[in-house]
């Protein structure tokens, strides 16, 4: 794998209702089928007929933006669980109120605390997510696109780049936006490197 696309998934209705995002599992809005549209007709652009593997997470937002993306560029949809957003446990389904009333914040630490019964450390989201690309890497003889939410984005490209997870700042250093495709590639040196993060000059105009 010398190069692989990521598209943030597009606009939910978790976004506009005051729910909670991880594994709360919520569509696309009719806005977020809209930009699915200009995000497949861009790559349709950049992969320019190479032969892809296009993969997302199973959360419907996700899906369904891939789904979007998958009749412009003529390809079927892997869908997997591993490329979920951070599993948020107890607040799954809730509204960021409650959650903002619920979370428990004893023992914080950057990575290795979870804020609700049931939930991952963000550390295990990124092992997670590290596997399964791995896995992805290995087994892929095509160019990857990979479908997913702002977290997971921010996990690929920390995994992409081979930096420890204990050197980063934050824990989503490389933030993105619905809609958002980014490019990562090695470059003529072998290294990996972040081509462009979070191009969404294909969504000018929509509201």
């Amino acid at each position: 794998m010398d190069r692989l696309f990521l598209v943030q998934h597009c606009q939910s209705e978790h976004h506009v209702s005051g729910l909670t995002g991880g594994w709360t599992d919520t569509p696309l809005t009719d806005l977020g089928r809209r930009q699915a549209e200009r995000a497949g007709q861009r790559l349709k652009e950049l992969v320019a007929g190479k032969p892809c593997q296009l993969a997302s997470s199973d959360l419907k937002r996700a899906v369904q933006t891939a789904e979007i993306i998958a009749q412009a560029i003529d390809v079927e949809v892997l869908a997997l669980p591993a490329l979920r957003e951070l599993n948020n446990g107890a607040a799954t389904g809730q509204t960021e109120e409650w959650a903002q009333k619920n979370i428990d914040r004893t023992n914080w630490s950057l990575f290795d605390w979870s804020g609700f019964e049931g939930a991952e450390t963000w550390r295990q989201f990124y092992r997670r997510v590290a596997q399964c690309m791995d896995e992805l890497a290995a087994e892929s003889a095509h160019l990857p696109i990979i479908v997913t939410h702002g977290g997971t984005v921010s996990n690929i490209v920390t995994w992409w780049l081979r930096l420890p997870l204990d050197v980063l700042p934050e824990r989503t250093p490389f933030a993105c936006s619905p809609g958002g495709i980014s490019l990562l590639k090695t470059n003529k040196y072998g290294n990996p490197v972040v081509a462009y993060l979070n191009d969404t000059s294909h969504l000018a105009g929509l509201a």
